[in-house]
């Protein structure tokens, strides 16, 4: 019978040591992961423009997990903005009092949402 104290290494993922005499055995293991986080928001509906749903993926590299991707979503959603920045096509009082439609880029402000 082999009795002692033995260091092991199995690539860089994986080390320990193990002890053993008579009475008992004792294994320690160690290892080390490297970890990937995306934090993105998928895009839903037709053409990709209903509501984007939030989720964070995790990725493990260690080849001896049994897991190596994991994604989740989040399940509260996100407020919804109340500004908004776009095109706008308005008619409306010019200068003078005018009435007269105008085309351009503008700020609103959204009261109501459908």
């Amino acid at each position: 019978m082999l009795f002692g104290t033995f260091n092991y290494e199995k690539t860089k993922w994986i080390w320990g040591l193990t002890k053993a005499t008579k009475d008992i055995t004792q294994i320690g293991l160690r290892f080390h992961e490297e970890i990937d986080v995306v934090l993105g928001q998928e895009k839903t509906g037709f053409l990709g423009l209903g509501k984007p749903k939030p989720f964070a993926e995790v990725t493990l590299h260690n080849p001896y997990n049994k897991v190596s991707k994991l994604r989740s979503y989040s399940t509260t959603q996100l407020p919804a903005r109340k500004l908004g920045l776009g095109p706008t096509a308005a008619y409306g009082l010019g200068s003078g009092f005018v009435p007269q439609m105008f085309i351009g880029v503008g700020v609103n402000w959204n009261l109501l949402r459908f």
